[in-house]
Parts: structure tokens; C-alpha cells; sequence
């Protein structure tokens, strides 16, 4: 058989209600060159039995975890049996807009140097209909930016086979909730990210978000491990020593609007000012201000 021109991993947990409309959202791409890799991370529910009605369709693959091991070892198994000329990952809670697969393979045929690139996305509600749009910045510094925050997330990012066969998510669990931040923190030190200006799949908001979980608990942590990478990698230290203040200010404001998410303001004041004196160009923007209006009227 064949490769695929594309590999769409999806990592599940739980998620059993969910999970077929994202592959659903997969299976009706209108560019067909593609399969689906679904890495499931030792459910509890009845994923099992969901996945039993795809066992037809040759173009997805179902691996199950022995035990819970969480998102950066199921995205890696994705990585390791992948076939396809370019990787992606869709959670499976989200989902794939039409044309997404199609943009990308026109994209990478026009622009066949980039080994690395991404379209735009959007929050959709519970029903998949848009709820709340994101703006992105034009990339101009790339190291600089994804420095200021994770642009990326982990949703409608391309990668060549070069590039997902020899870069892998962290699988400390401690980093959970960083580590997309993280691979793509040490993607982009080596490769150049293009951008497909189109809005072309949907993080879906609901309280189930592993997003919504205790994983900012070790937000400190993470920073500070993101710091230890740059401290012991030359490429890395070139490409993001001068930005180092602006990452401790994102994970500090995080840090902040946890605390104040848990009513914890003293602490919640004490890490807004720790972004600010650390993050130049912090001051006045739309975070600094999204800040003090939770922190005064919540």
C-alpha cells in the first residue's frame, strides 16, 4: 500500500461521545489522500466499542494504550506510525473544516521549501457553530513570538515526515498542558513556520477540556524547564536567549489568572506584576488589560 500524502493523528481519552465527529470531520475532507491514526489512551468509557464501527475503513489505524499515559506518549505513537508525507494532530474533541487537507496539500505544492506549516482556527460552541474568534498576529519573528505564547496550540500544524520523524513530544507528565508549547518551542528553532491565512478547523469550548484540568498547577515548573532547555542547547540559546523575559511573563500570567481562577488574589497580584516587570511589551496590551478587569470586577 501506498503512503498517504497526509496523517491525521487524533489522541483520545475518554472522549467517546466526541470522538466520532472529529473523525467524521476527517472523513469529509474534500482532499481524500489521507489516514487517520486514533490513539487511545486506555479509556474507561466506551471508546472501545465506538472505534469497532471503523474497522472497515482501511485508512484508520486504532492503537490502544496498555495504561494512561497521557497526551505527549499517544501523539508519539501517532508520530512513529505515521506514513504520510506531512503530519497532523486534531484532538478529538475538535474538528476538521472541509477544506482544510486541501488547502494544505495546494499550499504545500506552492510552497514545496516549508516543512512546517499552519492554517488559522477558531473556538466553536458545544454544536460546532463558532463561538469566539482568535486574532492572529503576522509572523515576522517567529522566535520572538512564539516566545510572547504557543500561536500554534496544537491544532492545524503541518509537519513533513523529516520533521515529525525526529522531533517528539515530551513525556514528562509534569508538562502536561505545556507540551505542544514545548516541541513546538524546539521545532521552530530549527525549521521556518509558514502560515495558510484561512480559518480551517474549530477548538471545540466545553468544560471536559483537558484545558479546564489541574495541569496549571505545574505551570512554575514548566517554566522553568523551558528555561533549562535553552540553557543547555546552543541552537536554542541563539535563536531564544534575548526573548527569555518574555517567556517567564506568559508563564507568570498564566500563573496569575489561575490563582485568580481559584480566588487567590494577593498571589494572582503577585504574579501579574512579576509578567509585568519581566515581559517588555507586556504593559498595555490586551492581556495586561483583560487582567485587571477579571482581577476588579470578579
Amino acid at each position: 500500500m501506498s503512503a498517504p500524502f497526509f496523517t491525521v493523528v487524533i489522541p483520545t481519552y475518554n472522549r467517546a461521545d466526541l470522538l466520532p465527529l472529529s473523525i467524521q470531520s476527517v472523513l469529509n475532507q474534500s482532499f481524500t489522500d489521507f489516514e487517520i491514526i486514533v490513539v487511545d489512551n486506555f479509556s474507561s468509557d466506551n471508546t472501545n466499542e465506538v472505534m469497532k464501527q471503523y474497522e472497515a475503513d482501511v485508512r484508520i489505524l486504532y492503537f490502544r494504550n496498555e495504561k494512561n499515559m497521557e497526551r505527549g506518549y499517544s501523539r508519539n505513537v501517532g508520530f512513529r506510525n505515521g506514513r504520510g508525507k506531512f503530519l497532523t494532530l486534531l484532538d478529538s474533541d475538535d474538528l476538521m473544516y472541509t477544506h482544510c487537507l486541501m488547502d494544505a496539500y495546494n499550499f504545500s505544492q506552492q510552497h514545496q521549501e516549508a516543512k512546517v506549516f499552519h492554517n488559522l482556527y477558531e473556538f466553536v460552541d458545544q454544536h460546532g457553530k463558532p463561538s469566539q474568534t482568535k486574532t492572529f498576529e503576522v509572523v515576522q519573528n517567529q522566535y520572538k513570538q512564539i516566545c510572547q505564547g504557543n500561536f500554534l496550540s496544537c491544532i492545524g500544524v503541518f509537519l513533513n515526515k523529516e520533521v515529525y520523524s525526529q522531533f517528539f513530544f515530551t513525556e514528562d507528565l509534569k508538562m502536561i498542558g505545556s507540551e505542544d508549547y514545548e516541541i513546538w518551542f524546539r521545532i521552530l528553532a530549527h525549521y521556518q513556520v509558514a502560515r495558510i491565512n484561512k480559518v480551517n478547523c474549530g477548538i471545540r469550548e466545553h468544560l471536559g477540556r483537558s484545558v479546564y484540568s489541574s495541569m496549571y498547577e505545574n505551570l512554575e515548573y514548566q517554566r522553568k524547564e523551558l528555561m533549562r532547555l535553552i540553557d543547555n542547547d546552543e541552537v536554542l540559546a541563539d535563536r531564544y536567549w534575548k526573548y527569555r523575559g518574555f517567556i517567564n511573563a506568559n508563564y507568570y500570567f498564566h500563573q496569575a489568572m489561575y490563582s485568580l481562577h481559584k480566588k487567590q488574589k494577593p498571589e494572582a497580584w503577585k504574579q501579574f506584576m512579576r509578567a509585568v516587570v519581566r515581559g517588555r511589551g507586556f504593559v498595555f496590551s490586551k492581556r495586561f488589560f483583560g487582567f485587571i478587569k477579571n482581577f476588579l470586577f470578579k
